[in-house]
This record gives structure tokens, C-alpha cells and sequence, in this order.
């Protein structure tokens, strides 16, 4: 840990909106120094479910819980956010407590997962929390393909739809309102912010030789009994289709994604152009 501690933000980006926040709010008190706190936590197996927004992860959250493994599902317990509100409200006065408290509540049978975002990883790594667990595994959400990945980014930020429990619909006149307010250049900026965070969790995969099962959201929308199968054997979780609870979420995409993604594909096709690209 000192070795992570001395490294600068280029080189281990454990900094974020999320961390500044969380540490304005409880001060640079981020070790476990209750003995019962820590060994409580050396007895968790922790399932980490690495995300961006847009991947799929919390489909995910929502099939691994209603097939029995217990996870945290349409949360992310490390967004500033939740965690500030949930310490208010429990009158907790430190992360370390805070992380007591999220796993304690919310494990079963000493295990648990729960979705983390790539610089709220660094930043655990880096404060010493992911050692404290007796195992750790990695679930690596992605999407294969990104350019879909960014448009439905730019869509639910422009409708700021995040989940979807029921069909979501937007109506023609919408559509063409959207589709004059969400340009080409928009969209581009987002492509590439989804591969840099993609590749901040690469880096930290390959920095500390980690080697996580990845689970596409083509895959689950595919076959989902198949790719949660897949993920219960990396866990050696037994899966089971007993019991299991209907899933809410939904597909959100809709012609509007197919437009903007056909304007886009049009535009950025080297090998079929008569013009300069112009954004």
C-alpha cells in the first residue's frame, strides 16, 4: 500500500468527483482500525463488478440476484452521492465504518457483490480496502460494441432516463428534436470517453495481474441463462433457474439509437466517402 500511496494521480488515478467528495465529507480517515471491523471483513468473499454507465452492469446486478447470488442490484454503493446520505442517516463518521456497514447489511452467507466504477477501484486498491477481504473477484462489464454503448449514453443524459422498468418510448416529435440536439461531434466525445474508461480498467487489471471474467451485454441479451451460468462457475456459485424472480429491466434501445447510429457510421466510414468528414 505504501508503494500505491506514493504514486501520483497520472500514474495510479484513484482521484474522481466521487473520492474528493467522500473525503471532504469524512476527512483523510479512510483505515479500518476497529480488530472487529477488520475481521468481519477478512471473512467476506467480495465480488466486484467493474462498470460504465451504459455496459450492461446493472441488467447484470438484477439476473445475479434473482438467481440467488447476493448482490447489491440498481446501485452504486461507491457514488458520493449514497454514500454521504447513507452516513448522515446511520451516523457513521468514517468510510472504513461506512464499508463495515455496506457489507455487513448486505452479505449473505459471507459473500457479496456490488458494482465499482474504475477510479472508485484505484482509489480502494489504493487506501488499502481491497486487502482486507479474504477474496476478490472481478466481473468485467463491457459491450462489444462501443459506438452503441456511447449513443445510448448520450440519449439517457439527454432524457436522463437511466433505468428502464418499463418500454421506453419517445415519440416522433422527440426523436426529431433529439436528433438535431445530439450531433455527430457529441456523440464522438463520448465514444472516446467510453474507451478511456475501458482502458483504466485494463490498466489496473494488468498492473496487478488480475484476470476478471468479462460478460458482454450482447451476451446476456443473447442468452441469459447462458452467460449468467458462465458467471456463477467463475463465482463456484451453484446456479439454478428454481425460483427465479422475473426480471424489470428492459432494453432501452429504439429507432432513435438506430438513427444516430446509422448518421454516425455514415459519416466516419473512410472507405465510403465522397467528402471531407465534417462534423
Amino acid at each position: 500500500m505504501k508503494l500505491l500511496k506514493a504514486l501520483n494521480q497520472h500514474l495510479y488515478p484513484s482521484q474522481s468527483q466521487h473520492s474528493q467528495k467522500i473525503e471532504e465529507y469524512f476527512g483523510k480517515d479512510n483505515i479500518i482500525n476497529n480488530t472487529q471491523q477488520h475481521k468481519f471483513l477478512e471473512s467476506i468473499e467480495i465480488t466486484f463488478i467493474c462498470f460504465i454507465n451504459r455496459s450492461g452492469s446493472t441488467l447484470l446486478t438484477e439476473l445475479m440476484s434473482n438467481h440467488g447470488y447476493p448482490t447489491m442490484k440498481f446501485l452504486e454503493p461507491f457514488n458520493y452521492d449514497h454514500v454521504i446520505k447513507r452516513s448522515k442517516e446511520s451516523n457513521i463518521t468514517s468510510f472504513s465504518e461506512y464499508l463495515y456497514n455496506l457489507v455487513k447489511e448486505n452479505s449473505v452467507n459471507n459473500k457479496l457483490a456490488l458494482k465499482i466504477a474504475n477510479n472508485q477501484l484505484f482509489w480502494l486498491s489504493k487506501n488499502g480496502f481491497l486487502s482486507q477481504f479474504s477474496k476478490v473477484n472481478f466481473i468485467y462489464a463491457k459491450r462489444k460494441d462501443i459506438l452503441k454503448q456511447a449513443i445510448s449514453m448520450v440519449i439517457a443524459l439527454q432524457t436522463s432516463k437511466w433505468l428502464s422498468f418499463e418500454k421506453y418510448e419517445i415519440s416522433e416529435e422527440k426523436q426529431t428534436e433529439l436528433l438535431s440536439e445530439i450531433t455527430n461531434k457529441t456523440i464522438l466525445g463520448c465514444v472516446r470517453g467510453v474507451t478511456q474508461s475501458y482502458a483504466l480498467f485494463d490498466y489496473f487489471f494488468s498492473l496487478h495481474n488480475i484476470q476478471p471474467i468479462v460478460i458482454y451485454y450482447e451476451d446476456i441479451v443473447e442468452n441469459k441463462q447462458l452467460t449468467i451460468e458462465r458467471c456463477f462457475n467463475y463465482l463456484k456459485f451453484p446456479y439454478s433457474t428454481n425460483s427465479v424472480k422475473p426480471t424489470l429491466m428492459k432494453t432501452q434501445y429504439t429507432d432513435l439509437n438506430k438513427k444516430l447510429e446509422m448518421r454516425f457510421r455514415k459519416k466516419f466510414d473512410l472507405f465510403n466517402q465522397s467528402s471531407v468528414i465534417k462534423l
